[in-house]
């Protein structure tokens, strides 16, 4: 068989079996598959598949149809500049949480020596990115969840960073005494109300629920942010957190002392995506 008739299979398989974007990803497995990118493809379609690609892109296609994320599948994906590992049981870094790390490198341009708390580190995209750009600040990322931090270890070690300490930690428990004040404090905590779980697409139930499950109301992780963290803040911190669409309002309405002020951040979209609270 060749190149292009394998790639037209996946192409198909992946279109009849409801993937959305279905070109787009049928290039990516592909790529992971055999090593050939688009531009490969093109020029070489003619070319005959080796029987171990060919098997590699069989079994790739039935995990991506089967609800397998496509981020897990391929291992690593792309993150403001960055790429960051990827798979099962940590959540997968995503293009609108990027804001977060917008609005923290504004704030670190003018506060360059900051202490950055990333709570819910996860995969470590934004404190690790965060870390990245903006290597005179140091960043603690707090991560509960043992396979979370494992990704999130490799990532630290990956960008060769001298700048951050990833610290195993409850952020449910609160501020310790131990840890040095804060001036920023990043967050993508979990937000999503536990009955609006099982209506979520297929591959996010994929990824771990303890990433997702932001209690009753959707608002646990804020109020332990806000009760047990936000006291230890140093003076002219801010507080970066995103939140769900539409949630915005009741995200500020938990921070309601000690505070400067309190902004929405919007995307390209007009969605409210993040709150920053200043002190």
């Amino acid at each position: 068989m060749t190149l292009s008739f394998c790639f037209n299979e996946l192409k198909r398989d992946l279109k009849q079996n409801g993937i959305g974007d279905f070109m787009f990803e049928s290039y990516c497995l592909f790529a992971a598959a055999t090593g050939f990118n688009r531009q490969y493809l093109a020029c070489h379609g003619d070319e005959k598949i080796d029987n171990n690609k060919q098997s590699v892109l069989k079994k790739i296609t039935k995990r991506r149809i089967s609800g397998e994320p496509l981020q897990y599948i391929i291992g690593e994906w792309d993150f403001c500049d960055l790429s960051f590992k990827v798979g099962d049981g940590v959540l997968i870094p995503r293009p609108e949480t990027e804001i977060l790390v917008e609005y923290a490198d504004e704030f670190l341009k003018a506060n360059p020596k900051s202490i950055v708390f990333d709570l819910c580190a996860g995969t470590g995209a934004v404190g690790l990115t965060a870390a990245k750009h903006n290597p005179d600040c140091m960043v603690y990322l707090f991560e509960k969840y043992d396979k979370a931090l494992e990704f999130l270890k490799i990532n630290a070690n990956d960008l060769k960073l001298n700048n951050v300490s990833i610290i195993k930690y409850d952020i449910l428990k609160g501020f310790s005494e131990d840890l040095p004040k804060p001036d920023l404090i990043l967050s993508n905590p979990p937000y999503i109300k536990t009955d609006e779980l099982n209506g979520l697409q297929k591959e996010v139930k994929q990824e771990p629920m303890t990433a997702l499950d932001g209690g009753e109301d959707g608002l646990v992780f804020y109020r332990a942010i806000f009760e047990k963290w936000f006291y230890a803040l140093s003076q002219g911190a801010e507080v970066i957190l995103e939140c769900g669409d539409g949630q915005s309002d009741d995200v500020m309405s938990i921070f309601n002392s000690g505070v400067k002020s309190k902004k929405v951040i919007y995307d390209f979209n007009n969605i409210d995506r993040a709150v920053q609270i200043k002190v």
